[in-house]
């Protein structure tokens, strides 16, 4: 892979899964995907 590709896949990495996935203290230990479920 080049270096574009990457930073591509990383940059792709953080955004579509590790953000949507993480627990937040702030949502009560929740990703911020099960919050937005829960609160519909």
């Amino acid at each position: 892979m080049s270096r574009q590709e990457v930073e591509q896949a990383i940059t792709s990495y953080i955004n579509d899964f590790y953000k949507a996935q993480r627990l937040h203290s702030a949502l009560q230990w929740k990703s911020p995907l099960d919050y937005e479920r829960n609160a519909a």
